[in-house]
């Protein structure tokens, strides 16, 4: 009896070591008898009949690996892996372990394919954890290689200009299944006999498993002590939420770029899948698009994964901090904006963020006295230890100069974070000069002299107080870097510093004399101009210019 005890015990290990070399996502277990689920989400133990009342006992895992992909990816591979131990146990042993035991003759026949497609309400009786209160489970899952488990709420919204993006924005005022909470994960197949088997949804170990059973479908989560809920399909009930399917979705911990033998690029998940099934020059995914290039051709594609049809494209790029997932695409029709379906959008509004209370606090004064400037710079708020008062006596300046910030203001303050929120935020280094009716640019360096020996004092505030730092006056020269030769200089709405000269503009600091005839924006970044009567666009960013053709 012992002998027949170590061969079925060597027969269990020869099979699943020969299972262990293949990484896939369906993990073949044809002589497992039933699966035993722990309070931990890290393995599973296997048991296998081996005669008189006995089943031998091994324990499955999963590893994670790196993978060979672009750098900006946190892919990881899944390996599966089975411990070196084997253990012998009794039926009634079995029974007594503080696990959950599923007989696979309990299973009926099932895929992950069985459940693509489809969204399932989670009946778990309010008892599991939540991320957010008074909230509904969901799980959704969308295709063979991408599930979600959601907490979703009926009702108004919450200022969804704070939250993640989504496919489109349904009003605050608009009631409507919203999604909440959401998390993401790759399911994976325990495959038993007889076509059954036990879908397991991975996320940074295993969060779940799905086991389809003779009587219903029912779901585990393995960092709960709550019984197992049972699912049901819920229908188009929660269609509303369509809109936030890939809420919260980290796009870059689920693909990955790896380049190919021919030097072209390929799109690839967890499972070593081709997702694009083409190779490309280049693919850039940031967040809730895929832009593709080969050759002179485009393609976008959405995390559906589908192809967007938008037209002939030229250039495409994808803007991350709107409350909806939006491109901004050059087509041959011309610059404009493109939603997650591929049709044309208005600019989304940008979302809120919230930004750090314990900042440095800057203002710029210019301050005359009779021909001479000078700059005040006073330094203060609650991210310094202390307040500083400098000045500065710009020592170029001569009679009859004007100076202003390029806000045509003699006062400008920003702070800490100015330079993340403010695509208004200027450099108090550059000045506007007129001169004998003309305008130009000097640049000044507000640097203190390290020898100069500041004053100390005491800045009250009610019962708070720091030390202010008063430092003497030091004369500085500026650079001019624009000739002061223009007929006006403008600090336009969209950030750009335009000069004007014989009815013609350029853009400082890019050009140094006036180029184009018509200048104006169509969207966030390209520019409709006019250079030498040819119309075109101008991409702002790249200062590459795309001209009509006649």
């Amino acid at each position: 009896m012992r002998n027949i005890r170590k061969r079925y015990v060597l027969l269990f290990f020869t099979c699943f070591f020969t299972q262990f070399l293949q990484a896939q996502q369906k993990f073949v277990l044809p002589d497992v008898d039933a699966i035993g689920f722990h309070g931990s989400n890290t393995y599973f133990n296997l048991y296998t009949k081996i005669g008189n009342g006995l089943y031998a006992k091994r324990t499955l895992g999963i590893m994670y690996q790196r993978v060979k992909v672009d750098e900006s990816s946190r892919m990881d591979s899944i390996d599966w892996y089975m411990m070196d131990k084997v253990d012998t146990v009794t039926f009634g042993a079995l029974l007594e372990k503080k696990e959950t035991i599923v007989q696979v003759d309990d299973l009926r026949p099932a895929t992950i394919d069985s459940y693509t497609g489809k969204v399932f309400d989670v009946n778990e009786q309010g008892k599991w954890r939540r991320e957010q209160q008074g909230t509904s489970i969901i799980l959704k899952f969308f295709s063979h290689d991408m599930a979600s488990v959601q907490e979703v709420e009926y009702g108004k919204g919450k200022n969804y200009r704070m939250r993640y993006p989504s496919s489109m924005a349904f009003p605050d005022s608009v009631e409507v299944w919203r999604v909440q909470h959401a998390r993401y994960y790759r399911p994976l197949e325990l495959a038993f006999k007889d076509s059954k088997n036990i879908i397991i949804l991975d996320g940074a170990g295993y969060d779940y498993a799905l086991i389809p059973t003779l009587k219903d479908d029912q779901l585990v989560r393995f960092s709960n002590d709550a019984k197992p809920a049972i699912l049901t399909n819920s229908g188009p009930e929660y269609d509303d939420t369509c809109m936030d399917d890939f809420y919260m979705f980290d796009i870059k911990r689920f693909y990955g770029v790896q380049k190919v033998a021919d030097g072209r690029y390929k799109l690839i998940n967890t499972f070593n899948r081709n997702v694009l099934k083409e190779t490309f020059d280049s693919i850039a995914y940031d967040s809730r698009f895929i832009i593709c290039k080969r050759n002179d051709s485009i393609s976008v594609y959405n995390l559906y994964l589908e192809k967007l049809n938008i037209g002939q494209l030229i250039e495409a790029k994808e803007l991350t901090r709107f409350t909806t997932g939006c491109i901004e695409a050059l087509t041959t029709s011309g610059p404009a904006y493109y939603g997650e379906q591929g049709k044309r959008i208005a600019k989304p509004e940008e979302i809120w963020y919230g930004v750090c209370g314990t900042v440095p606090h800057w203002t710029y004064t210019i301050e005359r006295k009779g021909d001479k400037y000078r700059i005040k710079k006073y330094t203060s708020g609650p991210g310094v230890h202390e307040e500083r008062d400098e000045m500065f006596l710009l020592a170029d300046c001569k009679p009859g100069d004007s100076l202003t910030f390029m806000n045509g203001r003699s006062e400008y303050s920003f702070d800490g974070n100015s330079y993340y929120i403010d695509k208004m935020y200027l450099s108090p280094g550059l000045l506007k000069i007129q001169r004998n009716g003309k305008f130009g640019l000097v640049e000044y360096n507000y640097e203190q002299d390290r020898t100069a020996k500041s004053k100390e004092s005491i800045k009250k505030y009610g019962s708070y107080e720091r030390p202010l730092l008063t430092y003497p006056m030091q004369s500085i020269e500026g650079e001019v870097v624009l000739p002061v030769d223009n007929d006006s200089i403008v600090h336009s709405n969209d950030g750009l510093i335009l000069f004007y000269k014989q009815g013609r503009m350029g853009i400082f600091p890019r050009h140094k004399r006036p180029v184009y005839d018509e200048l104006r924006q169509q969207t966030q970044s390209y520019y409709h101009i006019v250079k030498d009567g040819k119309a075109g666009w101008l991409n702002i960013n790249t200062n590459k210019e795309y001209f009509l053709k006649p």
